[in-house]
């Protein structure tokens, strides 16, 4: 069945957010007072880690107007600026990013959060690619290339990313709920993409996240619970006491 639903690109430049590293620094000319950069940039950072997001915006343009070749500073405006529904400004922030620092990889991923939000999936599917090619361990990077390319049906390799990204970190999702945003995409298949995850903690040996991911495909109307019992994926849980628990009230067949 399929439905409306929500998918989250995750912002990554969002993520490591207070303890990355600064970039690489400005050259040329333009910087007007190193002190009022790192000022205007660190009240920024601490406005946008409270979500006061136009109090960062405010920081943030006063940062790029102290050092304009500041290429952090306009991914973080970028998010700033996105994060209060300002699109076409933030993609034009994070490619202000890449053309300054070319091997940026959170400001790829942030770019590709833009464009899966103005559907332009090609487009968003290249910036991750640029990402993970230049970053292999952004997680954030990882998991939206996977769940980008199992959307849009591309399932071998988006389950092959999505893989990486639960290697890389098994709890990164749920650890960053709330650094999220939505995009509405009618044809996703809800139930399908929690059951792949399920497949993949599955094979993993993690009980628990395989569990997790069952229930919200349970509760997005998924039915052919056979597939567990069949699936060669599951083998590793299948028999674990909670996995058969949760199977019983549902019957092979669903």
């Amino acid at each position: 069945m399929k439905k409306a639903i929500v998918w989250t690109a995750i912002l990554g430049g969002i993520l490591g957010l207070l303890g990355c590293a600064p970039g690489k620094p400005s050259a040329g000319p333009g910087t007007v007072n190193p002190a009022e950069f790192k000022t205007h940039l660190d009240q920024g950072i601490q406005a946008l880690s409270v979500k006061d997001y136009a109090r960062a915006a405010l920081c943030f343009e006063r940062a790029v107007a102290a050092d304009p070749r500041a290429s952090r500073a306009y991914n973080l405006l970028g998010i700033a600026l996105f994060q209060q529904k300002n699109t076409p400004q933030a993609k034009a922030m994070f490619e202000k990013a890449i053309s300054l620092r070319p091997d940026y990889a959170e400001a790829y991923n942030n770019l590709g959060g833009v464009f899966c939000l103005l559907k332009e999936f090609e487009k968003a599917k290249e910036m991750f690619r640029q990402a993970v090619g230049l970053s292999p361990q952004d997680v954030s990077a990882t998991y939206s290339l996977g769940h980008l390319l199992l959307m849009l049906g591309e399932t071998e390799e988006g389950m092959t990313w999505l893989a990486k990204g639960i290697e890389l970190d098994p709890d990164f999702l749920e650890k960053h709920k709330d650094m999220t945003v939505g995009l509405a995409y009618e044809e996703y298949n809800e139930a399908e993409i929690e059951f792949a995850y399920a497949r993949l903690f599955a094979a993993a040996g993690n009980v628990d996240k395989t569990l997790v991911h069952l229930e919200r495909a349970d509760r997005a109307s998924f039915k052919d619970w056979a597939r567990v019992l069949t699936d060669a994926a599951f083998e590793r849980v299948r028999d674990d006491p909670k996995i058969r628990e949760f199977l019983k009230s549902r019957g092979p067949g669903g």
